[in-house]
């Protein structure tokens, strides 16, 4: 598979900011926020490699390393990837917080411009990709646009050409935790202090991309902030912290939603005009389903059912967590209303990764761009820089 057959939209301009999708669902998860994001960024939301449109890999999924090397390929086809190498360094080597190497990158020259082949990580820990993935979420209605920010949508079929009028949905969750007088409850374990955000200018300054991701996405994210391919990752709900018995629910719980999903369109199209049925089908992914619309609902059914990569996915999972040590700003935010990854499983990100920014999203569902747009843009900012 050509890197470049990656279906993408893109928009905006500034420093790169690569927006990743979870399992089953496509770059349109991100609509509620996208237009928030693209007046800091060149935000760049894609399909991953067998869901929404893009295809398959002719060798299938081995994993995520093979994940991780299809998007840093992606990144070197737009432009927007250089690697941040020491001339003295014959290869840059990806450690684990035990030590452990978890691969490396060679310096295949150290002219300036992206690498054309790199080699991303390949640890043991990897073999195995997440399935606590997301399903369908949606954009919600009463939408603004930016008439300033031209999208263009990429497929290797048809040729880009501009987006309509992208709608902004309207905040969902109220201000604020018991404790705090903010929206945002953060901080690292035991309420430390986070490391400082990469200034937004630090992406273009190094080459390198930032990158945004949800559940399987998320983990996705991670791993590439591990192997030092972007400069600063948002996880939002992320994938690889979740134990046996967790993430065995979690897989069900979207098998299930998959299969329900393979009723004839116009069967589901009926269906959905209930909102009330609405409600029912996704309510286990996002907070506020009741403010989906009819489109968005059967078009993310008719995504999670045409994830040709989701049973390949489902089964690299069993066994994955995420152990790498990003060297980036990195921000992991969980919605307190997941029903996919409880947000009891953000605990065990704060251990893993004790120097990350952790921040919880009040009343958010595991989809949290969609429940509320506002504070899931505002998080992806922070962590860039463009927000201070």
């Amino acid at each position: 598979m050509n890197p470049a057959d990656l279906v993408h939209d893109r928009r905006g301009s500034g420093p790169p900011l690569v927006l990743l999708h979870g399992i089953g669902h496509h770059w349109r998860a991100w609509e509620p926020v996208l237009d928030r994001l693209a007046e800091h960024h060149d935000v760049i939301a894609v399909d991953l490699p067998g869901f929404g449109r893009s295809p398959l890999p002719e060798s299938g999924l081995a994993g995520m390393p093979a994940l991780v090397e299809s998007l840093a390929s992606f990144f070197t086809s737009l432009g927007i990837a250089q690697p941040r190498l020491a001339d003295h360094d014959p290869d840059l080597s990806v450690v684990h917080r035990d030590g452990s190497v978890a691969g490396t990158v060679p310096v295949a020259s150290r002219q300036p411009g992206p690498v054309a082949n790199p080699t991303p990580p390949s640890p043991t820990a990897l073999s195995a990709l997440p399935a606590n993935l997301t399903p369908p979420a949606d954009r919600l209605p009463g939408e603004g646009t930016f008439p300033n920010r031209p999208a263009t949508r990429h497929h290797p079929s048809a040729p880009s050409g501009t987006s309509p009028d992208r709608p902004s949905a309207e905040q969902t969750s109220e201000a604020g935790t018991p404790q705090d007088t903010g929206r945002l409850r953060t901080g690292g374990v035991d309420g430390g202090p986070h490391p400082p955000a990469t200034p937004a200018g630090a992406a273009a300054a190094t080459g390198l991309p930032h990158v945004a991701g949800n559940s399987l996405g998320g983990a996705i994210a991670l791993e590439l902030a591990a192997a030092g391919y972007v400069a600063s990752a948002t996880a939002l709900s992320p994938a690889g912290f979740a134990t046996a018995r967790q993430l065995r629910y979690a897989v069900g719980v979207l098998t299930a939603h998959r299969m329900a999903s393979r009723l004839p369109t116009p069967l589901v199209r009926t269906l959905f005009r209930s909102s009330r049925l609405r409600s029912v089908a996704f309510g286990m992914l996002i907070s506020r389903p009741d403010r989906l619309t009819v489109e968005r609902a059967v078009a993310d059914a008719a995504a999670l059912r045409g994830g040709r990569a989701f049973r390949a996915v489902v089964r690299a999972s069993r066994g994955y967590t995420f152990t790498g040590a990003p060297a980036v700003p990195v921000t992991i935010a969980w919605g307190t209303r997941d029903l996919i990854l409880p947000h009891r499983q953000a605990a065990a990100a704060r251990r893993g990764l004790p120097d990350a920014r952790h921040v919880d999203l009040p009343g958010c569902g595991h989809v949290p761009m969609s429940d509320d747009p506002d504070l899931v843009a505002d998080v992806i900012l922070r962590t860039t820089g463009a927000r201070p």
